[in-house]
């Protein structure tokens, strides 16, 4: 199960990926809560590649969402020449309710929604409650924001996306939004309940992930079993390992072909 839905244009994407290269380059990251249950904490796009593909097996990394090794953000958005009073306008209609928070302007609030803008005059500020305000199903509520938000902007808008440590250029005429965040707890009841974010919103980092893997297709499709498809995969990572094919980086890095 994810808790997320995937993005058609991505999937379309990487569906065209995998048939060309007939490789799935990275396994996807899961977490366990049963013996026979998964949930997606990354790759869901990919997954849906795979099953638009008909493999029967995906390779997947497992990982502990206890752990204080992963941690939990999200992602920001920031464009161009989107006024200000426009861009208002725009979320009010979508039935929430702006808020004024005490303390300084333009800091990130778990449950509210940050938009700002940037020019040559100085910067503004607004905050948005989730629809229907702080009472129960608050993360619902807080999904379904962003599945708002993300539909109004993201498909009509040339945007970009942001990490918050490292927030957008400052330059004239820049509209950026954070969305509220979700805890891992979040995560994993809007997966049991069906309630899912939209693709984008979430953003897992995760110390140990395997990247680089190269599975080739033959073992996923189904043309053989799963026990000999597991084997060739231990096989194939051992083999990486003697080779001196395998390294650890424990720096931050840049990557400039996502």
């Amino acid at each position: 199960m994810s808790h997320e839905t995937p993005s058609p244009s991505r999937v379309q994407m990487l569906t065209a990926d995998l048939q060309r290269e007939k490789i799935q380059k990275n396994p996807v990251i899961v977490f366990s809560i049963s013996e026979k249950q998964y949930i997606l904490l990354d790759g869901t796009n990919r997954f849906y590649a795979c099953k638009n593909l008909g493999w029967k097996w995906i390779a997947v990394q497992k990982a502990d969402l206890s752990s204080r090794s992963i941690r939990l953000s999200n992602w920001g958005y920031y464009g161009n020449s989107l006024p200000l009073e426009a861009l208002r306008e725009r979320v009010l209609s979508l039935g929430m309710k702006e808020h004024a928070p005490t303390g300084a302007p333009g800091i990130p609030r778990p449950d509210y929604f940050l938009f700002g803008w940037h020019s040559a005059e100085g910067h503004r500020y607004f905050y948005l409650e989730p629809a229907g305000g702080f009472a129960e199903n608050l993360v619902e509520r807080k999904a379904e924001g962003c599945r708002k938000i993300m539909e109004s902007f993201l498909l009509q808008f040339s945007l970009h996306r942001f990490a918050p440590e490292a927030p957008p250029p400052q330059v004239s005429d820049t509209v950026f939004f954070l969305l509220p965040t979700f805890n891992k707890k979040d995560i994993i009841h809007l997966a049991q309940s069906g309630v899912k974010l939209p693709s984008g919103v979430t953003r897992f980092l995760i110390a140990g992930r395997a990247l680089g893997l190269e599975v080739p297709a033959e073992w996923l499709t189904g043309e053989i079993g799963l026990s000999e498809a597991q084997e060739k995969l231990k096989a194939h990572i051992q083999e990486r390992v003697s080779l001196g094919r395998m390294r650890f980086y424990s720096e931050s890095v840049f990557v400039f072909n996502e």
